[in-house]
């Protein structure tokens, strides 16, 4: 070879080979950024002179590289990087959406990212807030933006990071808080921790379960790259920025011709280039392209691509996986280049269906089971058969009889997995068809919500009913499964029905599915109220499970459904703890058990020991569910604070019930959740709590339930009585006995046409009016009431009140069915170490004491009631009602035991109460039956 001219290039002693490594060095480096090539190059097994002259190439193509040699969304995302890089800093300090920006984490070409930590609490939050690039500065982008936000809020998965907060600042500049996540993307962490093929195959079919997920809660990411896939210290896999390309996308048919798509060249789905409609499929390619990464060491050239076993030198030194470029090939050769061509596959329906089935495949290829990806060829998957059973076969005429064996399972194998890829794909067309107006842009003026969406999915299931019944059947499944968790319980009853004939019809009454089916369909009847239809669905279920026909983690579901209806019908203590200690078992011993499943027995369990009354276990079970689900806000978590908030209440600790419980209403609104089951539950709860405590906003957060229960449940509901009642005494306390006995009517009349046990309500409506006819001195009735009360509920959490109620009764108006033993009862169940301190001691022993006082007997009753007002008096106050009676009796009582000192501070501190009472208060008309001249 001649004398080469300065500056060319050439490398003496490089023959052609050695300059076609370089030219692919060079191809590969351009794809990095600048100040990681340095580092990427020391690591080539290159010679000096080799990689000195890489490093010259590379100058060269930064100086003569120019503006319009740029690709344009390459141009656009350097611009943002330079905006970026000079203002970026300067909002380090500032305070956005109640969070102190800390440092910046990153730069990208749609977000600047920061850690920052949430400001005013006794409790340390980090997070990382994303400043998005793009404003919405029309009032048709906020509120699209908002819309997008609440659903992508709704996305809970251990794997998926929370969406915390987030909206848009006065400058219509967008922001969105997410759960802080400490970790490495997933191909550097794979390059580190030296990760094999089946460590990686592991990680990536796990990202497809995440992925599975969210496409379960019709969210696409629409930008899956491994930046936005961490793997934190624990190696815990979290995707980051789920729906956020979505949030940022131009306004639905906006027409704005210069508009570029939003999306991460070389991990872009072909359609996303063309601008094409963006579906599950979208994602799927780019989860092609991260497999690509993780086993090959680079993303796939443009087609055509060549095969993945076809891996060079070169890639193996990026992909740093640790064996041999040969042995790599062969690992690579046969199922997983099948695999990962049918995922980059140009056209969308030649992909897999749905992420999960590609999770599912490369399972498959893990476990040497056939995979879809491969031709469904017979010798193909007898071949598996027997490299699967290879220690069992032990002679060439039992491999013969395993091929032939395995020549009939693969024709029924094949025709399995063509139905299955054939429904996935018209449930997918299904659901791309209902989302088709968004995509394409809609001539309303607004977007429509997911309640919308769902509704227009049922009409056309039933209007096009689909050829087949398995499409029906997995349709209507998915749909019910999301009206339930959105809290729909009157839409979905119908809709879960619907789905139990659909599965029964298509794949039989003990296939998994049918009975996954009618568990959903128990449950949403038992939030209904109708318990008769709900135990007989899951006395079917678990005819099932005694024949074994179901997964350990779909018969937790199950033990779950049986134990929440025994608390509603009155099954004993013992046994809802046994169902759901055994739920737990199940779970704990399930491998594929996530956290939140986890959360979800701890959750049940404790509310299984607070149908028995055991506080204490109850809130400890509470607290470790709360701790084991997903960092951030969520609606599993707003629910767990919900229930320790109603144990703390329910033990006499009401100021920090009412703190817990208002801590879970502002959870769901930082979700934002406006509209929801659990919502409803839990106004009811508050109103409940701020009722006993005579707050002056108690009316309003009732009204507020009143219209959630409607909303949610419907006029004739069960939980539209409980929030009825409890609004009703919300007026009674703030003096208003009309409004108080108008509601306490509406709450019975609700309850007469509600499902399920319309007596239980009757006896909830009339023990919640019992206070009002004692204050108005209506004995009858409040007898009557608590009588029923009494026989009906004998495991009720409130019996020593109820007893002492009923005892108050029988001595102001005795009837033939007054028990004489009431009062003994009643002393016998508030002795009771759940009672010890509780502020529902007091309503007891007032009822007590003024049994004592009428039989001129108040000596011990003087002392316990002393000691329940002492133990009250921090959770009350002086101004409470329930205070101001004590005071009154107590003055009576001393009158009656001839101690007048002590009559007259009682009677002073009352008459001080009881001007502060509302006018219209009914104990003011109560207080002249405790005034001297009796």
């Amino acid at each position: 070879m001649g004398d080469s001219e300065p500056g060319s290039g050439v490398v003496a002693g490089d023959g052609s080979a050695g300059q076609a490594r370089l030219r692919e060095w060079f191809d590969r480096a351009l794809e990095l950024p600048a100040a990681a090539r340095d580092a990427w190059i020391d690591g080539l097994p290159a010679s000096e002179a080799q990689r000195a002259h890489l490093r010259r190439l590379l100058a060269a193509d930064g100086r003569h590289h120019g503006y319009l040699d740029t690709p344009p969304l390459e141009r656009v995302a350097q611009i943002g990087e330079r905006v970026e890089a000079e203002g970026g800093d300067a909002l380090v300090g500032q305070a956005i959406g109640g969070f102190r920006l800390l440092r910046v984490l990153g730069r990208g070409g749609m977000a600047m990212v920061y850690l920052a930590a949430r400001e005013g609490c006794d409790f340390e939050q980090q997070v990382a807030v994303k400043l998005l690039r793009r404003g919405l500065y029309s009032e048709f982008e906020q509120r699209l933006f908002r819309l997008e936000r609440r659903v992508l809020a709704t996305l809970s998965h251990p794997d998926i990071a929370r969406l915390i907060d987030g909206g848009v600042t006065d400058a219509g500049i967008p922001y969105l808080v997410m759960e802080y996540v400490d970790g490495d993307a997933v191909t550097l962490h794979a390059a580190t921790h030296a990760l094999g093929v089946r460590e990686r195959l592991r990680l990536f079919e796990r990202i497809c379960v995440a992925v599975a997920a969210a496409h379960q809660r019709l969210v696409v990411h629409r930008d899956i790259k491994p930046s936005n896939i961490l793997v934190d210290r624990e190696g815990r896999v979290k995707l980051l920025d789920f729906g956020i390309a979505k949030l940022l996308d131009e306004e639905p048919g906006s027409g704005t011709a210069t508009a570029l798509p939003l999306l991460t060249p070389g991990h872009a789905a072909p359609e996303q280039y063309a601008g094409g409609p963006i579906t599950t499929a979208t994602d799927v390619y780019a989860l092609g392209v991260l497999l690509h990464e993780l086993l090959v060491g680079e993303r796939p050239h443009d087609p055509p691509r060549p095969a993945s076993s076809q891996v060079t030198a070169g890639g193996l030194a990026l992909s740093r996986i640790p064996m041999s470029a040969g042995a790599l090939r062969q690992a690579l050769a046969g199922d997983l280049d099948n695999i990962l061509t049918k995922t980059l596959e140009a056209e969308p329906e030649r992909r897999y269906a749905s992420a999960r089935e590609l999770g599912e495949d490369v399972a498959r290829q893990l476990r040497g089971e056939p995979v879809l990806a491969h031709p469904p060829s017979r010798w193909y998957r007898a071949g598996k058969f027997v490299s699967r059973h290879r220690g069992a076969v032990l002679a060439t005429t039992l491999v013969f009889a395993a091929m032939v064996a395995a020549l009939g399972v693969a024709s029924w194998q094949a025709q399995v997995a063509r139905a299955q890829a054939r429904r996935a794909s018209e449930v997918q067309a299904f659901v791309e068809a209902l989302f088709q107006p968004l995509e394409q842009g809609t001539a309303a003026a607004r977007a429509p919500s997911l309640h919308e969406l769902l509704a227009r999915a049922r009409e056309r299931i039933d209007r096009e009913r689909p050829d087949a019944p398995e499409v029906r059947a997995d349709l209507l499944a998915m749909f019910a499964r999301i009206e339930d968790t959105l809290g729909e319980t009157r839409d979905g009853a119908a809709l879960a029905q619907a789905a139990v004939l659909s599965n029964e019809r298509a794949y039989g009454a003990r296939d998994p599915r049918t009975i996954g089916a009618r568990e959903l369909h128990a449950r949403v009847l038992r939030k209904l109220g109708d318990y008769a239809a709900a135990r007989a669905e899951l006395e079917r279920v678990r005819a099932s499970l005694r024949a074994g026909d179901i997964a350990a983690r779909d018969h937790a579901g199950v033990l779950d459904a049986l134990g929440a209806l025994g608390k509603e019908t009155g099954m004993a203590a013992a046994e809802v703890i046994a169902l759901q200690q055994e739920a737990l078992r199940l779970r704990e011993s399930d491998p594929a058990s996530t956290q939140g499943e986890l959360a979800t027995g701890y959750n049940n369990l404790g509310a299984a020991y607070q149908y028995a009354r055991d506080y204490p276990q109850a809130l400890a079970w509470y607290r470790r569910s709360l701790a084991a689900d997903v960092p951030g806000d969520s609606l599993d978590s707003a629910t767990t604070l919900m229930n320790i908030g109603q144990v703390q209440s329910l033990a006499g600790h009401w100021k920090d019930g009412l703190e817990t419980l208002r801590d879970a209403r502002a959870m769901f609104a930082r979700i934002p959740i406006e509209r929801h089951a659990s919502l409803a539950s839990l106004l009811i709860r508050l109103c409940g709590v701020e009722g006993d405590l005579e707050l002056a906003g108690s009316a309003a957060t009732c009204d507020a339930a009143v219209r959630m229960a409607r909303d949610v449940h419907g006029p004739h509901h069960a939980q539209l009585a409980f929030a009825l009642t409890r609004a009703a005494r919300a007026r009674m306390v703030a003096g208003d006995a009309p409004g108080a006995e108008r509601s306490f009517e509406s709450a019975r009349a609700t309850a007469a046409v509600a499902a399920g046990d319309r007596e239980r309500l009757l006896h909830v409506i009339g023990s919640a009016q019992a206070r009002l006819w004692w204050w108005q001195g209506d004995f009858g009735a409040m007898r009557g009431a608590m009588l029923a009360w009494i026989e009906a509920h004998p495991e009720s959490p409130a019996r020593g009140v109820s007893l002492a109620m009923a005892a108050l009764a029988c001595a102001h108006a005795p009837a033939p069915d007054c028990d004489a033993t009431l009062d003994a009862r009643a002393e016998r169940e508030l002795a009771a170490p759940t009672h010890a301190g509780s502020v529902q001691q007091l309503p007891a022993r007032l009822a007590l004491a003024e049994v004592a006082w009428l039989r001129h007997a108040p000596a011990a009753a003087i002392a316990s009631l002393q000691q329940a007002l002492s133990h009250a008096l921090p959770e009350l106050g002086e101004q409470h009602a329930l205070v101001v009676q004590a005071h009154l009796l107590l003055a009576a009582m001393h009158r009656q035991a001839g101690s007048g000192d002590a009559a007259g501070r009682h009677a002073a501190q009352a008459a001080a109460g009881l001007a502060q009472l509302p006018p219209g208060h009914p104990l003011r008309a109560r207080s002249d039956m405790y005034a001297p001249s009796r």
